[in-house]
């Protein structure tokens, strides 16, 4: 008996097809993409000359692989969809803040970027004095 082996990395599977292999919603599935939860077989873009559009690959041969690795760890397929339901729902974390957080928050990654940008001034300073007294 043999075992047939898909050999190519660019045979692609419908996010349609896939959703039903993983007993989930194609939406669901499409979301999980976007926040890159099943980055092993699949990814999603937003086209910028389209706006909003979102483009989604999944790659077939990766995407049986997960499946099967997936069944063989007695891993839930619906688990993991309600799971991702539940995450599509909760606010993300910059909803949750007020204007004024999140002023105080932009003037505070501001400072942080400055100082970061002193630092790498110093160690570049640092490393230059150190090159010489090593060549010396």
């Amino acid at each position: 008996m043999t075992k047939e082996i898909l050999t190519t990395d660019d045979e692609r599977i419908t996010v349609a097809e896939a959703a039903t292999i993983l007993r989930m919603s194609p939406m669901g599935l499409r979301v999980a993409l976007r926040h890159g939860k099943f980055s092993y077989f699949g990814e999603a873009w937003k086209s910028d000359d389209e706006g909003d559009r979102w483009t989604y690959y999944i790659c077939q041969n990766r995407f049986l692989e997960y499946v099967g690795m997936a069944e063989a760890r007695g891993v839930d397929l619906p688990e993991i969809q309600n799971y991702l339901q539940r995450k599509a729902q909760e606010p993300s974390p910059a909803e949750s803040f007020s204007l004024l957080e999140k002023a105080d928050l932009e003037k505070e990654i501001k400072k942080l970027k400055s100082e970061n940008k002193k630092l790498k001034g110093i160690i570049n300073r640092f490393l230059e004095e150190a090159s010489e007294v090593v060549d010396k």
